[in-house]
């Protein structure tokens, strides 16, 4: 992955409280480069896989692999691990006029963004119960 333009590319990386959520922005692009590098698999040895583009409000990152000759479940299930692996739920859209597979991956909440969640959710629950 090359940076054609003046501006560098930016990699992501949170760091979650049950509070509140920072996120750091650094200038690297070692663990893009290396999720970008995991898609590649063997039944699909022409694989080109490219950043798209970012989603609103940096929630996520769409991905385009073209000459994608084979897709099977078993292909589609390691796309799905790999951007696991690294925080994303994602969803894939397979083309196959023009061999073209689009990945929308979006960021997944952490474990503690949950508990606070439902710890929010039973304290309003114990104060409706308490005045109703």
């Amino acid at each position: 992955m090359s940076v054609s333009s003046g501006k560098p590319n930016i990699v992501r990386i949170r760091s979650t409280h049950i509070f509140t959520r920072h996120v750091v922005y650094i200038y690297a692009t070692a663990s893009r480069v290396l999720m970008l590098k995991q898609l590649h698999c063997t039944e699909n040895p022409d694989l080109t896989v490219e950043k798209y583009g970012t989603l609103r409000n940096r929630s996520g990152v769409k991905l385009r692999l073209s000459n994608v000759e084979f897709v099977s479940d078993d292909v589609l299930a390691h796309w799905h691990r790999v951007m696991g692996r690294h925080g994303f739920s994602c969803k894939v859209e397979y083309d196959a006029s023009t061999q073209v597979v689009t990945i929308v991956g979006r960021e997944q909440l952490g474990w503690s963004t949950w508990l606070f969640v439902a710890g929010a959710c039973y304290i309003v629950g114990k104060m409706l119960w308490h005045f109703v």
